[in-house]
């Protein structure tokens, strides 16, 4: 769950931002 929310958390996994762009995305809806 703390991945959904890897922007608030950055700290965790910095690495997960650029993935997360289009990730992000989709795993939001």
């Amino acid at each position: 769950m703390s991945s959904t929310r890897a922007g608030t958390k950055p700290k965790s996994k910095p690495f997960v931002r650029q993935s997360s762009s289009s990730f992000d995305s989709t795993r939001r809806e």
